[in-house]
C-alpha cells in the first residue's frame, strides 16, 4: 500500500474524523497533519484514539497525533468488527476500537484443527499500551458503564476494568454476531437465553446480576434514554 502524500492523508483524516465518534476533539492542524502523514492508514476516532497502520503493522494514535501505543501489532492480526462477522480473521479487517479508556486485543494461540483456521485469546489493553487483561478468553465485548462481557471455557460473564469478574453470566447463550448486545446502557444489559423449546428469548439483567426483565421477547435491542425497542413474533398458524 502506497503511503499518502500531504494532502492526500489530510484529506483522509478529515473525512475519518468527520466519522469519528471523537470528531470533535480532533484539530487539523498542519502539525498534526505533519505527525500522520507517515501512516498507511488512518481509522475513525473513538474515546480519543485511532488505530494507524504502519510499514506493515498496527498502532494508535491520540488526538493530538501522538504515537501513543507503538505500531507493532502485525497486520495479520486484524479483525473485522463487522456484526455479521465479527470474531473472525480478515486480510482487510480492522482492529477493534477503543471504549471507555480500554480496547480489545487478540493473540494467535495454538489449537487450530486445520490449518487455515487461527485461533484467538483476547485480552485488553489501556491507552497506555498496557496489558490490563491478559489474553485468556474466546470473546470480548467493548466495555460500557465499566463492564465488558467476557466468555471461556472457565467463565461467561461480565469483567471490571481490573479484569475481576463481577457477574456471572453462565446461564445465558452467548452467540458471536450477538455478543455486541452484551453491554450495560442505562443500568441494563440485553441478555438471551434459551427457553424449554429451545428458542432463544430475550430479556435484560442490572449490574447485580437480577434478570429485570424477563427473557421473553424474540428480539430486543439495547436501552437508550430509558427505553428499548423489543419484539414477540406472531406464530405462523397457516397449514
Amino acid at each position: 500500500m502506497n503511503k499518502f502524500s500531504k494532502g492526500a492523508i489530510c484529506l483522509s483524516v478529515a473525512l475519518a474524523c468527520a466519522w469519528g465518534a471523537k470528531a470533535q476533539n480532533v484539530e487539523l492542524t498542519p502539525d498534526f497533519c505533519n505527525a500522520v502523514k507517515q501512516y498507511d492508514v488512518v481509522q475513525t476516532f473513538h474515546d480519543g484514539m485511532a488505530a494507524v497502520l504502519k510499514d506493515g503493522k498496527w498502532g494508535y494514535i491520540s488526538s493530538d497525533g501522538k504515537e501513543v501505543i507503538t505500531c507493532s501489532i502485525p497486520k495479520q492480526y486484524d479483525v473485522c468488527i463487522d456484526r455479521e462477522d465479527y470474531g473472525f480473521f480478515r486480510d482487510n479487517g480492522y482492529i477493534r476500537n477503543f471504549s471507555e479508556g480500554m480496547v480489545p486485543v487478540a493473540k494467535e494461540t495454538s489449537g487450530a484443527k486445520h490449518n487455515y483456521e487461527r485461533v484467538l485469546k483476547w485480552g485488553y489493553m489501556n491507552k497506555e499500551g498496557k496489558l490490563v487483561v491478559d489474553y485468556i478468553y474466546d470473546e470480548a465485548a467493548d466495555f460500557s458503564e465499566g463492564l465488558a462481557w467476557v466468555a471461556n471455557d472457565e467463565y461467561q460473564g461480565f469483567i471490571d476494568k481490573q479484569g475481576n469478574k463481577v457477574l456471572d453470566g453462565a446461564k445465558y447463550f452467548v452467540a458471536d454476531a450477538g455478543m455486541l448486545n452484551y453491554a450495560f446502557h442505562d443500568g441494563l444489559a440485553c441478555v438471551v437465553k434459551m427457553d424449554d423449546e429451545g428458542n432463544a428469548k430475550y430479556g435484560y439483567i442490572n449490574k447485580q446480576g437480577e434478570e429485570v426483565v424477563p427473557c421473553k421477547y424474540d428480539a430486543a435491542n439495547p436501552f437508550s434514554e430509558g427505553k428499548a425497542a423489543v419484539a414477540i413474533y406472531k406464530e405462523d398458524n397457516a397449514d
